[in-house]
This record gives structure tokens, C-alpha cells and sequence, in this order.
């Protein structure tokens, strides 16, 4: 089973706007773009995504719902608090991933999907880092656990936003 992580495209700072919280952060125009420009690419590199799971931060949803616009039209993006800052549990966010099968993009945050995505590959914590609107693939071939995938790819904003 391969899964799709991506970091939230970029968001206003907390005091922008009358923003008082974390939570209600919503993307900033370039982030929009760097989202709609993300599932774009990878639409076009043949990234068939069967679902798309976020965190419920609005960021993350805002960059799931333009991805979805893309690459599962049609379909609703199924909301995890295991995505959001501080909920992660590996194993039951891996049973989540299973239950849905085919090929899952995961949107969430720092250091969030790097802790998950570390967990999946054995590594340490700190070991992937991603940049906003950074996405990576993780092949689990025999089954979503600790150590049980293997990174396929990492991509940066810096290499579909030339």
C-alpha cells in the first residue's frame, strides 16, 4: 500500500486578520496557488489518489479541498483529528489508513506527518522534514507499521513552482 503525505500550503500568521487561534488559520494566496499547483502535478504524474484524509485545522483542510478539487472530484474529504497537531497515535492512525485501502493522501503538519512518516520507516523523529506544500510517497508493501515503508519520493514547492 503506498501513501501520500502532504505538508499545508502556506497560512496567514496567528494576529493576521483577526486570526486569535492556531486552529482558524486559512492559507494565504500563495498558498491557494501552491495547493491547486500540488495536486496539479500530481494529477499529471499519475498520483490516483482513492481518498483524502486531513487534519481538522483549516489550513490542512483548505489544502485537502484543493487537492480534492483535483484528484477526487466528487468526493468528500474525510477529516482525522489523528492528523492534527497533537493527536497523532501511529497505530491507530495506520488502521484509519488500512480501513480506507487503495491510495490515501494524508494532509496535515510539522512536525505531525514528519513523526508519522519517521514512524513508518524506522528513522528517527526529526528525520524528514517537510517544506509547506511538501509532499512525499511511502510504499508500505506488506503492511502500515512501524519500519514497514519505504520512501518513494519527496518533493519540495521549489520543484513544481518554477
Amino acid at each position: 500500500m503506498r501513501l501520500i503525505f502532504v505538508r499545508h500550503a502556506e497560512a496567514v500568521p496567528v494576529g493576521t486578520e483577526g486570526i486569535a487561534s492556531d486552529y482558524q488559520r486559512p492559507l494565504t494566496e500563495l498558498g491557494k496557488q501552491q495547493a491547486a499547483k500540488l495536486g496539479e502535478v500530481l494529477r499529471v504524474q499519475g498520483v490516483t489518489a482513492t481518498v483524502i484524509m486531513s487534519s481538522p485545522l483549516k489550513r490542512a483542510m483548505e489544502t485537502a479541498e484543493a487537492l480534492a478539487a483535483i484528484l477526487t472530484p466528487g468526493h468528500a474529504v474525510v477529516v482525522t483529528e489523528r492528523l492534527s497537531l497533537e493527536e497523532l497515535r501511529p497505530k491507530k492512525l495506520s488502521k484509519l489508513v488500512e480501513e480506507h485501502g487503495g491510495l490515501p493522501l494524508l494532509v496535515g503538519h510539522m512536525p505531525t506527518i514528519s513523526e508519522y512518516l519517521s514512524w513508518l520507516l524506522n528513522a528517527n523523529a526529526d528525520a524528514i522534514e517537510f517544506d509547506k506544500a511538501g509532499a512525499a510517497c511511502v510504499n508500505c508493501e506488506y503492511e502500515v507499521a512501524r519500519g514497514g515503508g519505504t520512501l518513494e519520493w519527496l518533493v519540495s514547492p521549489a520543484w513544481y513552482l518554477k
